[in-house]
């Protein structure tokens, strides 16, 4: 019940949010009362804002909000603008950037609304912070090895920057400003630099700068030793790489060749002049170097200094021919006799170990080297031959009291001398073609050979032998007698050796037994027939002689003859 308040109008002069509630009214008479129906009153205030939107200072690409709180009776609106004009779409109690760019850079404020008045928020700032954007990208450079090398980076940013440079992707120590200097480059330093730049929201990165190093021209292939012979070309080369064109010039014992400004240099006809020491300078725009020198040696054809001489020898000594020749290069020879190579004598001395007569001729020798050929003059060898014997001596056989004769036929072309010998003893005064023996005997029996001997040397002849024989010595045989049994083999033997045999025949009574002509005499199945006296007859060419005869009785029965009181002589006497 509001006091006071009994007519048929309630006036609240000055509304106030207290005053807000629900009201109705009682009517009243005396019979009676009755209430209204509550009629509502919400009092609308003027909005207040409580918590402002404040400023903000962020990174380029990430998101902002910007808040309001306000105190106000519903319903209220919300309108937000940047720098004074209205952000389309902008009517919440929030606003929102999702990824803020640098034109969002401004004053933000907002303006709240209820059916009775609005308000307007102070301003709050917003400031975005750019990533570090690079202008000038550090730039691929070549450099001598040894000289300096800088990378720079021009980068722009709304806050204070920092640098880190790395090579190959490996930061590198201390290397933390906008330039990056290698004091004295060497090949290690050759690859890929970049810059990472940072401020308070991120970093970004250069492109890779590639460090190219002119390093030092290095040779290959050095010029190679040459020995050329006299007037063909000599040709020197050298191969060599750079990352830089390069240019050449070749010395000649140190002293610079003019025009020599190729990586060959050819000497069209080499001269004893030429030979020489050279090596070549390589150059880039950086570097110098030059190769190892090479020897050129010209080489002539061989000359002779010393000529093989003409030589008489006697035959079967040793032969030597010597030349001398004088070369720059390895020499070989080769011997020549009457114009045709000798096979193996390829040294400058050629030397025959025992001369032979067929070796008498004319010798020249060729020597040669990788350049050319000489030949020597000729030397000519006259071969003084041995005696040689044209008819040797021949055995002799004589008797005793004979005369012996040793004879040989020898040449030369010098004057011969004899010296007959017998069993290696010298013969005193046997100084000739022949020797003769007269009146030989048995002490004259022995080997006799000569020795022919001119002024080179002697020969000896052939052995011969001198055989002095005598007739037959005395000559028994055996049994003196023999009684043999018809069929029953019976053999008669010469007792020993007759002195001087040679030949022998038996004989039986007298006559010669055909074919019978050995030291013994076999009777095989002899029959009564045979019986008889045999004797041998010895001989050689100085006469026979003949045993006594031996008898031989051949019966049918041997038990039945009475051998008396001495069988043989009972034998013999009774046939």
């Amino acid at each position: 019940e509001i006091e006071g308040a009994t007519s048929n109008s309630y006036s609240i002069p000055v509304a106030s949010p207290s005053d807000r509630g629900s009201y109705w009214v009682q009517v009243r008479n005396s019979c009676s009362q009755i209430g209204s129906n509550a009629a509502i009153l919400d009092i609308v205030a003027k909005p207040e804002i409580l918590v402002p939107p404040t400023s903000q200072k962020i990174c380029q690409g990430k998101a902002v909000t910007f808040t309001v709180q306000v105190e106000s009776s519903k319903p209220l609106s919300y309108q937000w603008f940047k720098d004074g004009i209205k952000i389309p779409g902008a009517t919440q109690d929030v606003y929102t950037i999702a990824r803020a760019v640098l034109n969002d850079t401004g004053s933000y404020w907002v303006q709240a609304a209820n059916n009775c008045s609005q308000i307007k928020s102070g301003a709050a700032v917003l400031e975005i912070v750019a990533l570090p954007e690079i202008h000038l990208p550090p730039a691929s450079q070549k450099v001598c090895e040894g000289a300096a090398a800088t990378f720079f980076v021009q980068a722009e940013s709304s806050e204070a920057l920092s640098y880190q440079w790395f090579k190959d992707g490996i930061e590198i120590y201390e290397a933390t400003a906008d330039a990056y200097t290698i004091p004295r480059t060497g090949k290690f330093d050759m690859g890929n630099y970049m810059v990472q730049v940072r401020n308070s929201c991120g970093s970004v990165e250069s492109k890779a700068a590639y460090l190219e190093m002119v390093s030092m021209p290095k040779i290959l292939v050095p010029p190679k030793g040459q020995r050329v012979c006299q007037g063909d070309a000599a040709t020197f080369s050298v191969q060599a790489s750079s990352s830089e064109p390069l240019s050449y010039q070749w010395f000649k014992d140190g002293k610079m060749i003019q025009g020599a400004t190729a990586d060959t240099y050819t000497i069209p006809a080499a001269t004893f002049g030429d030979t020489a020491s050279y090596s070549v300078q390589i150059r880039d725009r950086c570097n110098l170097i030059e190769s190892e020198a090479a020897n050129l040696q010209t080489i002539g054809v061989p000359a002779i200094s010393l000529q093989p001489a003409s030589q008489i020898v006697c035959q079967g000594t040793p032969v030597t021919f010597n030349v001398r020749a004088i070369s720059d290069d390895p020499l070989s020879y080769q011997w020549f006799k009457d114009g045709v190579e000798i096979p193996g004598a390829i040294a400058e001395v050629y030397t025959i170990q025992k001369a032979i007569t067929g070796d008498k001729g004319s010798y020249y020798v060729q020597a040669r080297n990788s350049c050319g050929q000489i030949e020597s003059e000729t030397a000519n060898l006259d071969i003084i031959a041995l005696p040689e014997i044209l008819v040797q001596p021949t055995s002799q056989k004589v008797c005793e009291g004979s005369t012996a004769t040793f004879t040989v036929l020898a040449k030369s072309a010098q004057p011969l001398t004899y010296q007959w010998i017998k069993g290696g003893r010298i013969i005193p005064g046997a100084n000739s073609a022949e020797l003769t023996i007269f009146d030989a005997n048995m002490e004259d029996m022995g080997e006799y050979r000569v020795a022919i001997s001119n002024g080179c040397g002697f020969i000896d002849s052939n052995a011969v032998s001198l055989i002095v024989e005598r007739p037959p010595g005395d000559v028994e045989i055996e049994p003196d007698c023999l009684i043999a049994d018809a069929g029953e083999t019976v053999a008669f033997i010469m007792k020993g050796t007759a002195v001087g045999a040679n030949s022998y025949q038996w004989e039986k009574n007298g006559e010669i037994i055909p074919g019978e002509v050995s030291p013994s005499l076999i009777i095989l199945n002899p029959r009564p027939s045979d019986s008889g006296g045999y004797r041998l007859t010895v001989s050689n060419g100085c006469g026979s002689n003949k045993s006594k005869m031996s008898v031989l009785r051949v019966v049918e029965d041997s038990t039945k003859v009475d051998p008396c009181l001495n069988p043989l002589s009972a034998c013999c006497n009774s046939s």
